[in-house]
Order: structure tokens, then C-alpha cells, then sequence
């Protein structure tokens, strides 16, 4: 099996360049036990190069319409979902040992131990959620690519993929097929990604437009900057529904005359995240917020709650954190994305490297379209079937949010979690 530098995933690099990019592919150069498991993610991943270069005999076929249900589609959690324990056990893997061993080269300290041990007030600090966040879900990916269809987990709508202790039997094994045949073509397959914030990058890593090692470190910039910016001014977050009647725009128009009533200079409230119909999540300063709880049933809102969350991310109070980003991305390769990916910015695809570089720098500051983007990822013709998809990482919010938003495509859906599988299983 090829090592980790060959790979589209570039997990160990593959410039020649020095610094971070040559230290990561020394790194992956000599990864223990390779060639006794199943195909690992980057192999898969670079035998799809392969197929697609001039001259390359599978050319015509990789060209070849796919029945829809026959792709897959990947979507990778934010900030927030990250908890205390994950990743618990995958270490089994070997790829996701190495890639948390180069985490703690590219970030100074070790993110395995801060994941799995907390304490929970450090894991949820923006400058560490984020980069945790973003190596989970691919360890999940990785985790994904193990599970065979021999062993798969119980099945069933907006279900869990596990790998069970037993084998099933062949007439159960024969029901659960559909959902339940987990196996590394899931990978192959894939046709579209996304990820909610932060895990965006995770997509961009998967999808090989970005090397593991440069991304990481890009994302530590990112969290690290956003947590400079969220301390300098008292902001948050506040995740509302609303009734039909509910007009956002206007009740963040009122809450910032509100905060101008008590001296604050250019106040900050707008809806930074569309969820689903009828669910935002709002930021700005912490005055605004509290005035649209106090005033919840004047504006049409049936439930607000504040997010945990240190400041108003997806806002103009996040610019501080834009150049530091910037600087970042003009610094790393960026390359054309394998598959689709989707964009939190403007809910469409990416179309080139300098694309992906300008909308990464944007989102920070920008509000993230998931609604719009799940509507562009499942658009499709009146009685096409939808593929499968799944939620790689902690926690299963975006399953959630996709049930919602499409409720066809979410009966295709399954979550593979950031942990090992008795704990990953539904019972």
C-alpha cells in the first residue's frame, strides 16, 4: 500500500518544499502495519487521480453517469460538537494515530489528550474545539473506510454506522444491505462535500484540495484568532425559531437602535447561520441578544437559547481574524477539489484554488448558508432517488438539521461517529 505523501488526502505533504509542508511528509513517510488492513482513504482517493489523467484506461468509465443512489455524500460537523471522549478508540487505526501525532508537531501541544481526557472547559475554548473538531471528523472518515459489510451496524433511518461484534446472518445482512453495506467504495463514491464552519477545511482535506498537515495549522490560526476577536468585545451567539411571521432582519434591526440607546458605537446584530426553515442563529453584542430574548413573542419567536460559544462568530466583530487567515492561505498549496465541494459563503461549489482561498477568508466573517447549501447539494429532478449520506465526526446536529431541510435525503442518512463502535452504535 502507498504511503500517506502519495496521496490526494497529502496528509504527509508532497511539495519538496521545506518547512511544516516537508516536516509533514517525513512524517507520513513510513506509517507501521500499512500493508496488512483494508485500503486505506488516500489509496482510495489516488487510484480516482489516477483514473482521471490523460491516457489513463478508466478514464471513459470514471465518466460514466452514475445511477444517483450509487454516490455518496459527506458532511463534516463545526464547532460545537466536540465533547469530552472522542475518538476513543481509534486509535486501532493507524492513519488516525498518525494524524494525531502530527497534530500535536503542528499545533505545540497534544490534542489526543485534550479530546479524550478534557478538561471540558479547554476542549471548548474556540483556539481548541476547532482544530479538534476538524481532526475527529477525519479520523471519523477514516473509521468510515474500515467498516466492511460483514460487520456493519443496525440500520435504519437517520441511523448510526457501526461495526458490530458478530457477523450477520445472510438474510438479515440481505435487509440491511441498503444503509447497512458500509465499505470503503462509500469513499470511492463520493460525489459532494460539506462542512458547517470550521469543518469546511475537513471537507477541502478530504476532497484533496488541501494537505492535512497545512490545513491544520490553518485552522489553528483561524481558532486562535477568532478567540482573540470574540474576547475584545462582549458578544455571543443566540440560536432562535421562529413562527412564520418571524422577521429576522427586523428584530436585529431593533435590537441594534436598542444598543445605540445605551451608548454602544456601531452595534453588531444579524443572523449568522441559516439552520432550516424557520431557524436562525443570531450574533452580535450581548446587549442585542438580550433584548431579542426579553422581547422573544414581540418578534414571532417561539424558542431562543444562548450557544456556548465566546463570541459572534460569522460577524463583522470576527475581521480582526481575517488577515491572520489570509496571510495563511497565500502561503499553502491549494489545489482543485477531487469532487464537488460546497461553500458555507455563497452555498455553491468551488471552482478553483484562488476560489477556495478568497471564500475560506470570507466565511469567517460571513453568515453560514447551510440551508441553502443542503438545497444545493440534494436539488435534483422529481423522482430521482437521493444518495447516501453521511455525517462524519462528533456529534450528529447536522443529521438534524437535514431532517429539516430534506426529509428524502435524510432517510439516506447515517452518522459515523468520532468513536469506537460499541459506543458509536445506537442500541
Amino acid at each position: 500500500m502507498g504511503g500517506w505523501a502519495a496521496a490526494p488526502w497529502r496528509l504527509g505533504g508532497c511539495s519538496g518544499r521545506g518547512g511544516l509542508r516537508g516536516a509533514a511528509r517525513r512524517w507520513g513517510s513510513s506509517r507501521p502495519g500499512a500493508g496488512d488492513r483494508a485500503a486505506s482513504l488516500s489509496d482510495l482517493l489516488q487510484s480516482s487521480v489516477e483514473a482521471e489523467e490523460p491516457g489513463a484506461a478508466a478514464a471513459a468509465a470514471r465518466r460514466e453517469r452514475r445511477c444517483p443512489r450509487e454516490g455518496t455524500v459527506l458532511l463534516f460537523p463545526g464547532q460545537g460538537s466536540q465533547f469530552v471522549g472522542m475518538c476513543r478508540g481509534l486509535q486501532q487505526y493507524p492513519a488516525v494515530r498518525d494524524m494525531y501525532r502530527l497534530a500535536e508537531k503542528v499545533l505545540g501541544y497534544d490534542l489526543l489528550s485534550l479530546c479524550l481526557e478534557g478538561p471540558r472547559d479547554a476542549l471548548d475554548r474556540t483556539q481548541h474545539c476547532q482544530p479538534a473538531v476538524f481532526v475527529a471528523s477525519l479520523a471519523a472518515v477514516e473509521k468510515l473506510n474500515h467498516l466492511q459489510p460483514e460487520v456493519s451496524g443496525r440500520v435504519g433511518r437517520g441511523g448510526r454506522a457501526g461495526v458490530g461484534r458478530r457477523r450477520l446472518g445472510p438474510a438479515r445482512a440481505a435487509a440491511e444491505a441498503p444503509l447497512g453495506s458500509v465499505s470503503p467504495q462509500v469513499v470511492e463514491r463520493c460525489v459532494a462535500a460539506a462542512g458547517y464552519s470550521v469543518g469546511e477545511f475537513a471537507a477541502l482535506v478530504f476532497a484533496g484540495a488541501l494537505d492535512f498537515a497545512e490545513a491544520l495549522y490553518a485552522v489553528k490560526v483561524r481558532a486562535e484568532a477568532m478567540q482573540k476577536a470574540s474576547e475584545a468585545v462582549p458578544s455571543g451567539m443566540l440560536s432562535v425559531v421562529g413562527r412564520r411571521e418571524a422577521n429576522y432582519k427586523f428584530a436585529c434591526l431593533e435590537a441594534r437602535k436598542h444598543c445605540e440607546s445605551l451608548g454602544i458605537e456601531n452595534p453588531v446584530c444579524t443572523v449568522s447561520n441559516y439552520l432550516f426553515p424557520d431557524s436562525r442563529v443570531i450574533a452580535g453584542h450581548l446587549q442585542a441578544l438580550e433584548f431579542l430574548q426579553e422581547n422573544a413573542r414581540k418578534y414571532y419567536f417561539k424558542r431562543t437559547k444562548m450557544l456556548p460559544v465566546s463570541g459572534a462568530f460569522h460577524t463583522r466583530l470576527m475581521e480582526p481574524a481575517v488577515e491572520p487567515l489570509a496571510e495563511v492561505l497565500k502561503s499553502i498549496e491549494i489545489q482543485k477539489p477531487l469532487f464537488c465541494v460546497y461553500s458555507n459563503v455563497d452555498g455553491k461549489k468551488y471552482m478553483h484554488s484562488k476560489h477556495i482561498e478568497k471564500l475560506l477568508v470570507k466565511q469567517v466573517v460571513s453568515p453560514v448558508l447551510w440551508e441553502q447549501t443542503m438545497h444545493s447539494v440534494y436539488e435534483r429532478k422529481q423522482g430521482t432517488e437521493f444518495p447516501y449520506t453521511y455525517e462524519v465526526g462528533p456529534g450528529n446536529q447536522l443529521g438534524a438539521i437535514l431532517k429539516q431541510c430534506n426529509l428524502k435525503a435524510w432517510k439516506q442518512y447515517k452518522h459515523v461517529d468520532a468513536l469506537e463502535d460499541e459506543e458509536a452504535v445506537e442500541t
